[in-house]
């Protein structure tokens, strides 16, 4: 976190801080380095007085019933509406006291007014309003960390935790460390592994697969090497509607055209019902080489593919074709020159039928 206290337009403090996991320690010890780092010239025994005073202050506004805040009702403690006391400048404004007020541009500190409030009658041990007009500027930068403590301790810790755990987890994967990032992250594993998956980086999968037994790296890194059986064997992982669309695919292609279909029945998954779409209908284009015109038939009624449709019909003349030329060459009565003929056509046209459906359907 970055805290930056200008007065008027001056920049007179900055400073990065790296928040803890203790709310009640945090601001005190930022303040205690501040003090001790920008304030060198302050008497120690002031900046003691001053940190004991602002705990209290802390501790009241946090825990009203606790004995702090009991103590806060017997004896007044100082907070950010303390009475200022006036230069010759200043008595000529109304009779107001000054209060911070956050302007809207960030981490500006700015003065408002507001009523009179009633003076306090018994005076601090310690004359905690002289400091702060001596200390303008310790003045201006205290009160902006106990606004700050008071509106925003919950977000100074978590909210600044959070985003540095995001922002190391993204830099661990920016730097190709996979490895630190699901030990430090562990529950990014899912998110890690997904990216990987989609940037097909096979040798990261595989190393979060056998060095962290990460069984869903091993199921994406079975994915993308096709190892199918792999992939509709493995157990323990994460049960969701991707996965499972994928052992679908899986089961495709082993063949198992009935396991997709009854996968798919519930989920409906539309890249997974095309694919089962495409496998029926490259299977009905193997029945047709196969000469199994029926059985294409069955399929296509199912499918009602258009395309299948023009190909049966030029299967069924091919395989009247390759009848005939079956016959005539083993035909006695034929001369020998009309025999190789017929061979030679019966060749030629089961070339022809094997050439349905083209062969990026056969695998490519």
């Amino acid at each position: 976190m970055i805290i930056e206290i200008y007065d008027d337009e001056e920049m007179i403090f900055r400073s990065d801080f790296v928040a803890g996991t203790d709310e009640s320690n945090n601001l005190r010890l930022l303040l205690l380095h501040l003090l001790k780092t920008e304030f060198p010239d302050i008497d120690e025994e002031e900046k003691s007085e001053l940190l004991q005073r602002i705990n209290h202050a802390y501790l009241a506004e946090t825990n009203p019933i606790n004995d702090y805040g009991q103590r806060a009702e017997e004896e007044p403690v100082p907070q950010i509406n303390t009475i200022v006391e006036k230069t010759p400048v200043e008595a000529e404004t109304p009779k107001e006291a000054l209060l911070p007020a956050e302007d809207q541009s960030l981490g500006e500190t700015k003065v408002v007014n507001e009523p009179r409030k009633k003076k306090i009658s018994k005076k601090p041990a310690f004359d905690f309003a002289g400091f702060f007009v001596k200390k303008k500027r310790l003045f201006i930068l205290i009160l902006a960390l106990l606004i700050f403590s008071g509106a925003g301790i919950t977000l100074f810790v978590t909210g600044s935790k959070g985003s540095n755990q995001q922002e190391s987890y993204s830099e661990l994967v920016k730097e190709g460390k996979y490895s630190q990032a699901l030990n430090k992250y562990p529950d990014e594993e899912s998110k890690l592994i997904e990216q990987l998956y989609s940037e097909k980086n096979s040798k990261a999968l595989k190393n979060l697969a056998d060095d962290h037994h990460s069984k869903t790296a091993r199921f994406y890194w079975a994915f993308l090497n096709k190892k199918w059986n792999q992939v509709t064997e493995i157990k323990g992982i994460k049960q969701d509607t991707t996965v499972q669309a994928m052992r679908g695919y899986a089961y495709l292609a082993q063949g198992k055209l009935e396991e997709a279909e009854l996968i798919n029945k519930v989920l409906k998954n539309d890249t997974l019902n095309d694919q089962i779409y495409q496998a029926k209908k490259d299977r009905a284009y193997q029945n047709l080489r196969d000469q199994d015109i029926s059985e294409a038939e069955l399929i296509n009624k199912e499918i009602n593919d258009p395309e299948l449709e023009e190909d049966i019909k030029v299967a069924k003349s091919i395989v009247n074709l390759l009848k005939k030329y079956q016959t005539d060459k083993s035909n006695s009565k034929l001369s020998e020159t009309d025999r190789k003929e017929a061979e030679k056509n019966f060749e030629l046209w089961t070339s022809n039928l094997e050439q349905l459906g083209g062969k990026s359907n056969d695998g490519e």
